[in-house]
């Protein structure tokens, strides 16, 4: 317990006390008692009030590692047994006849019978709360939310287990990212690890056949060399991908951020977009005029719309097309690519953004793709405080990435 709160605590106390004196002087004085009678009222009733409260107070703290409901009654017998002793000293100091004295008893016994019973009520509520609060605490441990108990005795009890609700949610959706990452993870190195191999593979087949001269002809020679080629640019590209996914979750920013037009970021990546087009059979569409001045960060933003486009490439079937388009408003700029992928299963399109996301068959690795283009996308644009997401329209996918404008620092 700090300092400030014990001090607090003592001036509350000392408050009631003065308090408690100043309602009996007053008390006097409209009952007309003499200032002597008074003064004589307030030293005894409060003296043995005192002396019967220290010794209320010393048995309760025998019993403070006891049951609530024990304390509970322990406390309502301080005002019971300090009533009574004051009322007594009082009574027999202004001379009451016997009669008087024995009625008065009677409703002190009988007040502080009621004041009992209702103290163990209160004890048995709040002990119940505590222990519906503890069973709320318990199931911390496990993915199922309980109802949040009802009628709890006091505010506190009930803040508390709306703050353990709260919390019970918050470490239920954090458990269940934790166990989706791990299976990203898993899967991701499942995968790359079947990715390295292959061209690793081929690599040291094709290598071995030329240095075996099982390969001598010049145009053989020439397209062994030409399948090194593109094999080692697979492999750089994989690298490339899990470096980048590597800083991306390091949260390290870009080295270089130079600031460009978002018109033309989009119209570069689509120029350079097209051979890979080209090669699978896909039109390029896009609609990127001068959207004015608004700037994006070229390096991580080029990247992100490069890694979209592409996927819609690879997974749009031979004679389809891809569309992008890029337009700005109040809430900063936007840019769409929509394929004719034959769209995602909705059950998998909350998965499409996961590091080695793949989906099935028609998104498997024979596309190309390493699982992890779709995820980097994500955590460039989201680094720059923007949002991507994805959503079926027919023919295919529609992706959309969402970027404040900004401006060269």
């Amino acid at each position: 317990m700090s300092a400030t709160s014990t001090n607090g605590g003592n001036r509350v106390w000392l408050a009631i006390v003065v308090a408690g004196v100043a309602a009996a002087l007053l008390a006097a004085v409209l009952a007309g008692v003499s200032a002597r009678d008074t003064a004589t009222l307030v030293l005894l009733a409060g003296g043995a009030a005192t002396a019967a409260a220290g010794g209320t107070a010393v048995l309760l703290a025998r019993v403070r590692r006891r049951d609530l409901r024990v304390q509970l009654v322990v406390v309502a017998l301080v005002g019971v047994v300090a009533t009574a002793a004051g009322v007594g000293v009082a009574a027999q100091a202004m001379f009451l006849s016997a009669h008087d004295l024995g009625v008065l008893s009677v409703v002190l016994v009988l007040s502080g019978s009621v004041g009992v019973s209702a103290a163990w009520v209160l004890g048995r509520r709040i002990g119940d709360s505590v222990e519906a609060v503890g069973d709320r605490i318990d199931a911390l441990a496990g993915d199922e939310v309980p109802a949040p108990p009802t009628g709890l005795a006091t505010s506190e009890l009930q803040r508390l287990s709306e703050v353990l609700a709260a919390t019970h949610h918050q470490l239920v959706d954090a458990r269940q990212r934790a166990s989706r990452l791990e299976s990203s993870r898993r899967e991701l190195v499942a995968w790359v690890s079947h990715d390295l191999r292959s061209p690793i593979g081929a690599v040291r087949a094709m290598a071995e056949a030329l240095e075996d001269g099982v390969v001598t002809g010049p145009e053989d020679v020439a397209s062994y060399h030409r399948a090194i080629v593109q094999e080692v640019q697979r492999l750089a590209r994989l690298v490339d991908d899990l470096f980048e996914l590597s800083r991306i979750e390091a949260g390290a920013p870009a080295a270089d951020v130079p600031f460009v037009p978002l018109h033309e970021l989009v119209a570069d990546v689509i120029e350079a977009a097209a051979v890979r087009a080209d090669a699978h059979g896909v039109t390029l569409h896009a609609d990127v005029d001068d959207l004015g001045p608004e700037l994006v960060v070229a390096a991580d933003v080029r990247r992100a719309i490069d890694n979209v486009v592409d996927n819609a490439i690879r997974h749009t079937p031979m004679g389809g097309s891809v569309r992008a388009t890029a337009r700005a408003d109040g809430a900063g700029l936007e840019v769409v690519v929509w394929d004719e992928c034959g769209g995602i299963p909705a059950s998998e399109l909350d998965r499409v953004f996961d590091v080695a996301f793949r989906g099935d068959d028609s998104r498997s690795r024979d596309t190309g793709g390493g699982g992890l283009g779709l995820a980097i996308a994500r955590g460039l644009v989201e680094a720059r405080a923007g949002g991507i997401s994805v959503r079926n329209r027919a023919p295919g996918c529609e992706f959309t990435v969402r970027l404040p404008a900004e401006a060269p620092q």
